[in-house]
This record gives structure tokens, sequence and C-alpha cells, in this order.
């Protein structure tokens, strides 16, 4: 008996507003890179950690999991490049930085 694996694509609260259509889709694989995606919704704007896997000079595609440690939980969306931001990742001063006397 052959199953099929089903995977939910649905957003529990409907689809972002502000998911966009790209004027185009760019070919070959990059690497994802971490960003915040930023969703709008009916009543309520997100900010959410996201992967970055494909842009143009307008629009980025990310992947979003909206339930953590759940891969069948991951969710695509083309946003405005105004919507999605770099993550950046706080560094520690080492003590060569330090003010010594």
């Amino acid at each position: 008996m052959h199953h099929e694996q089903v995977f939910d694509t649905s957003w529990p609260d409907g689809e972002p507003l502000n998911k966009v259509i790209p004027d185009r889709v760019p070919n070959g694989a990059t690497s994802p890179c971490p960003v915040i995606a930023r969703l709008v919704w009916p009543d309520r704007d997100e900010g959410w950690p996201a992967k970055a896997i494909r842009w143009t000079g307008t629009a980025v595609l990310v992947s979003i999991q909206i339930v953590p440690d759940d891969p069948l939980a991951t969710r695509y969306v083309w946003l405005a490049a105004d919507d999605v931001k770099r993550k950046i990742t706080a560094r520690r001063d080492d003590e060569s930085h330090s003010d010594s006397d």
C-alpha cells in the first residue's frame, strides 16, 4: 500500500497581507541567510525569525518555521525586500579591546 505524506501549507491566520509576487524567480541554489521577516496580519504586524532562500532586487523568498522544531511546519512566502532584515547577532568584546593603562 502506498502512503502519501500530505503537507499543510496553510497559515494559521491566513496568508500575510504583505506577501508579494516577484517580477522574476531566480534560478540556482543560494545559501540560506538568517533574517527577520515582517509579517502583516489584519490586526497586527509581527517579526518572525526566518531564512532568506531566494531574492531579487525587490523581493525575498523566506522560509518560516511556524512551529519550533517541526520541519513540517515550514511556510514559504515572498515579501518585499523592505520587509526582510538581516539577522544581526551580538558579539562579545574580547579582552583585547578593553582599556588598559
